[in-house]
């Protein structure tokens, strides 16, 4: 996955995961004071478990607009209100994470999706040249994944609510070289399957 391995390359220091103080993503937003009202804080506002914790955490609260698609066709989304997670696991990097609240919602969601289908399309080794859908616990879900482990990104799961006119965007990494966490992509599957029940879980109690 071209595109998603290049941010995530420019995203993430691997070095830069080991000397942050791991914070449950619970505390790290506690203390921040909510800049909408929305609902996008009940998305991130989540206690993933002992294994997996927020290494870094933003929030972009004024509207921007985010480029998606290739250098040949290049598409724009508006952004109202977003926030972005480091998350680990076992203290190696595990998810990129985004929980956007979109403008124009339904063109977004058309773009995001398009633009989802042609990452499999150019990508070697992909279970579908179309995303996988599927529903859980009131998302609507769309994936990507590899066959087999190889390069940076693994998965690339979107999670649309349409109700918040929101989209949650996860890059699944691929384990690390030098501190392996899984060594079959069986294994992956029961990592990044357990990671998506329990956010997805937390979601929806947090909306009740």
């Amino acid at each position: 996955m071209r595109t998603a391995s290049t941010i995530m390359r420019h995203s993430i220091v691997a070095k830069s995961w080991l000397a942050l103080t791991l914070l449950p993503v619970a505390v790290v937003f506690s203390q921040q004071t909510p800049a909408r009202e929305d609902n996008l804080r009940r998305y991130v506002d989540c206690n993933f478990g002992k294994a997996f914790e927020v290494v870094e955490s933003a929030e972009r609260d004024q509207p921007f607009v985010r480029s998606i698609g290739t250098s040949k066709n290049r598409r724009e989304i508006v952004v109202e209100h977003g926030f972005s997670l480091h998350i680990g696991y076992a203290e190696t990097p595990f998810v990129n994470f985004k929980a956007e609240r979109l403008g124009s919602f339904a063109l977004a969601k058309k773009q995001l999706i398009r633009d989802l289908s042609t990452m499999a399309e150019g990508t070697p080794d992909m279970e579908s040249n179309t995303p996988r859908r599927s529903a859980l616990n009131g998302f609507d879900l769309y994936v990507i994944d590899r066959t087999k482990l190889s390069g940076g990104v693994q998965s690339v799961y979107l999670l649309f609510r349409d109700a918040d006119q929101t989209v949650v965007t996860l890059y699944v990494l691929n384990t690390p070289p030098e501190s392996p966490q899984f060594s079959t992509i069986e294994q992956y599957h029961a990592l990044s399957n357990s990671f998506v029940q329990i956010y997805t879980a937390c979601v929806a109690e947090n909306l009740k």
